[in-house]
C-alpha cells in the first residue's frame, strides 16, 4: 500500500511530480509550456515558490517550498477562498487543483481531447534537508537529458537552468538556491559532477518517474 502523501507546511520544501495519465502527451508544443507555467505562476506564484522546474512531453517536476503562513493566508483571503478553520495545506491542495484543472481546460479545448490529462494525484515528496535539496537540483535540471528529450540539459528552454545560472529572476530565487551549494559555480560543478556519474549523495531517496 502506498503511503499517504505528506501535508504541505509553511515554510517546508517539497518535490511535487506528475506524468500524464496512462503516460499520455502532457505538453504537444512550445505553447503549451509556457501556458502551463502561466497558469503555475497565476495560481500559485502567492503561496510558494518554484526553486526549480521541468516540464517534458509527458510529466513534469518541480522543487517548491511553501510560503510562511502569513503569506498564504493573506493571499488566500484575497483570493476569497479561506477562513480560519483552513489549514496551510487545504490552501495549498485547493490552488494545485484549480491550477492543474485550468491547464486540462485548456489542453482539451485547443487539442480537441476530452477528459482526465495526468494522472489522478500529483505525486509529492518533503524534502527534509539540505543535501537532498541540492540533489532534487541536480535531478529536476538534467531530467529532459535523462530521459532523452534533449541531449543537453543547458540548452534545454523548459526547465529552470537559465533562471538558477543568471542568478536573478523575477520568479525562481535563483540567488537562495545558489546559496545551498556555495555560489553559482559550485553549483554548476556539482552538477556536472552528477551528470557524470559520480553522486556525492549516494542512497538519496528516488527523485520521481
Amino acid at each position: 500500500m502506498r503511503k499517504p502523501l505528506p501535508e504541505f507546511v509553511d515554510g517546508e520544501f517539497y518535490h511535487v511530480y506528475n506524468q500524464g495519465n496512462n503516460r499520455d502527451v502532457t505538453f504537444q508544443d512550445e505553447r503549451d509550456y509556457h501556458v502551463f507555467v502561466a497558469k503555475l505562476r497565476y495560481y500559485l506564484d502567492e503561496y510558494m515558490e518554484v526553486c526549480s522546474y521541468c516540464m517534458m512531453g509527458n510529466h513534469y517536476h518541480l522543487l517548491v517550498r511553501v510560503r510562511d503562513a502569513a503569506d498564504v493566508y493573506k493571499a488566500a483571503l484575497k483570493d476569497s477562498m479561506t477562513n480560519v478553520k483552513v489549514s496551510v495545506h487545504d490552501i495549498i491542495t485547493e490552488r494545485f487543483r484549480r491550477f492543474v484543472l485550468s491547464y486540462v481546460v485548456y489542453v482539451n479545448h485547443r487539442h480537441g481531447r476530452r477528459g482526465s490529462l495526468f494522472a489522478p494525484k500529483p505525486q509529492r515528496k518533503h524534502v527534509h534537508d539540505e543535501r537532498y535539496l541540492r540533489h532534487l537540483v541536480y535531478y529536476i535540471n538534467v531530467n529532459p537529458e535523462l530521459h532523452g528529450f534533449t541531449d543537453d540539459y543547458t540548452t534545454y528552454s523548459f526547465s529552470s537552468w537559465h533562471d538558477l545560472i543568471c542568478g536573478h529572476t523575477d520568479w525562481v530565487p535563483a540567488d537562495a538556491v545558489a546559496k545551498w551549494f556555495g555560489g553559482i559555480p559550485a553549483m554548476v560543478a556539482y552538477v556536472e559532477i552528477l551528470r557524470r556519474g559520480s553522486d556525492p549523495l549516494p542512497g538519496a531517496p528516488p527523485a520521481g518517474p
